[in-house]
């Protein structure tokens, strides 16, 4: 019981999940996508009153290399993302995408300035 508390703490702690996969720290469980959530603190939202392409990056970033602490090279991002006004009505409804070697992301933004991302792998990408 000792040596299973003591490998899950070891699990836990900081430089044992820096070692792990950005690829598993981005889903968790054997699925194909996993949520995420970013508070307004946690990523720089930007001063633009809806969810721009450059902040949606910001996010994504802001993910991948200060929360997950994924290294470099392990995610080779593509420029060809896009975002969208999804409802003319409600001009806060906007979904961007990027893509990347591995998936694609989903990034959303909420009232409150937090970024929700959605990750979604695939098999492969074309560029």
């Amino acid at each position: 019981m000792k040596t299973l508390l003591i490998a899950l703490f070891c699990l836990v702690s900081s430089s044992a999940w820096a070692q792990l996969r950005c690829l598993d720290k981005l889903l968790p469980l054997p699925r194909f996508s996993a949520p995420h959530q970013l508070s307004s603190g946690e990523w720089r939202p930007g001063t633009e009153p809806t969810l721009v392409y450059e902040a949606a990056r910001r996010a994504i970033n802001s993910l991948l290399f200060e929360k997950l602490l994924c290294r470099d090279d392990e995610i080779e991002q593509y420029t060809n993302g896009a975002c969208f006004e999804l409802d003319p009505y409600y001009p806060d409804l906007v979904t961007c995408y990027h893509y990347t070697n591995v998936g694609y992301f989903v990034v959303t933004q909420d009232s409150q300035k937090n970024a929700n991302i959605i990750f979604h792998r695939v098999r492969s990408i074309q560029k």
